[in-house]
């Protein structure tokens, strides 16, 4: 069921993008790495502006910065705080008072702005706020670097047979274009027709004076008794 919903969302809809394989993976890859960091808000506006200078599908990355949605949210930034307290060396707070620290921050976003509820996030949060970032970059990271090869080869591999399928129908509206051509020439031309009934009839008046040419025959008469 997960496996479905995540081709049906993401991987379908990075393989319907018109652009070259490596320019989408490296967009997904981008995509991947900005879905884990702590920037709720301000993720597209990001994704947007280093696809842009880094050349990367901005779609591909658009696509999958939708990872962190409302419902991965708060996991997402818990990995987040949980990995960065331990890269950082601190110490870990209580997970309810984290979740429900994450929950006001989420409705001043909403209320507030992104960028007005960050600033103040990291001015009145700074505790968990930093260990946020640094573990969001890292697991964005790890999770980043095999998205590039894997999404690489899958789009390779769509477009391959893509172009073998378009290949299929060129050759096969060549084919039934050739044939409908033979069958037109064919039935353009005259095709041999029995004699008509005009014909059979001067035959058969041609053949009436070899009839009457033809030498008669007599019945044999009968010898009259003596």
């Amino acid at each position: 069921m997960a496996g479905r919903f995540l081709y049906r969302k993401i991987v379908h809809r990075l393989l319907q993008i018109n652009d070259t394989p490596e320019s989408i993976a490296l967009g997904a890859a981008v995509g991947m790495w900005l879905a884990f960091t702590p920037t709720v808000g301000i993720q597209m506006i990001l994704m947007i502006i280093i696809g842009t200078v880094i050349r990367a599908n901005r779609l591909a990355g658009v696509i999958m910065v939708y990872i962190s949605n409302p419902l991965t949210l708060l996991p997402i930034y818990w990995s987040d705080y949980y990995v960065g307290a331990v890269v950082l060396g601190r110490e870990l707070r209580d997970r309810s008072w984290f979740i429900s620290t994450c929950e006001r921050f989420l409705e001043q976003v909403e209320s507030a702005g992104p960028w007005h509820a960050s600033v103040e996030f990291l001015q009145t949060q700074g505790e968990i706020a930093w260990p946020m970032a640094v573990g969001g970059a890292v697991i964005g990271l790890v999770l980043a670097l095999p998205t590039y090869p894997i999404t690489l080869r899958l789009v390779r591999a769509h477009q391959r047979r893509k172009l073998h399928r378009q290949s299929l129908q060129t050759l096969r509206a060549i084919r039934s274009g050739a044939v409908e051509s033979d069958s037109r020439r064919v039935l353009g031309s005259s095709p041999a027709t029995s004699p008509s009934p005009a014909e059979t009839g001067e035959l058969e008046a041609g053949e009436a004076p070899d009839r009457a040419h033809r030498a008669p025959v007599h019945p044999p008469q009968e010898q009259p008794e003596k």
